[in-house]
């Protein structure tokens, strides 16, 4: 049966991804390591995206998770984001997740009061980190 997980550490194209594919990319932005999903995050997917996430917490201070490409976002992801959350707080990691369309109909749902501190976006993500949050504060989905 062929991998259905990729994980690549530089930034690459857009490209199609086959169905049940999780796409990790690794980057920076500002002065945080980031991390970027593409493609199904789901039970098949989810374990690694928080290896992965766990991996780079271990040797840097903060860390964007952008998960605003994921094409879908099943409910095991709200189980990668705590464990996201826990392997940031364990290693004293800053941490700001950018929750894409698919991630937020899920959290509408199941995080309707924001627990999970997510941001729509990039630049919000970037800033939450410079004024030194260990999280962020949930926006109005």
């Amino acid at each position: 049966m062929e991998d259905l997980v990729s994980i690549a550490m530089a930034a690459r194209p857009l490209e199609t991804l086959p169905q049940g594919a999780l796409r990790l990319t690794r980057g920076s932005l500002a002065s945080a390591q980031l991390i970027t999903a593409r493609g199904e995050l789901d039970a098949q997917t989810a374990r690694t995206l928080v290896d992965v996430v766990d991996d780079v917490a271990r040797s840097h201070t903060a860390l964007i998770v952008d998960l605003g490409p994921l094409a879908f976002f099943g409910t095991e992801g709200l189980w990668a984001l705590n464990r996201i959350r826990a392997a940031c707080a364990k290693h004293h990691v800053s941490v700001a997740i950018v929750a894409g369309p698919e991630v937020r109909r899920v959290l509408r749902v199941c995080d309707p009061h924001g627990a999970l501190g997510v941001v729509t976006t990039l630049d919000d993500a970037a800033s939450a980190l410079t004024v030194g949050a260990s999280g962020c504060s949930a926006p109005a989905l």
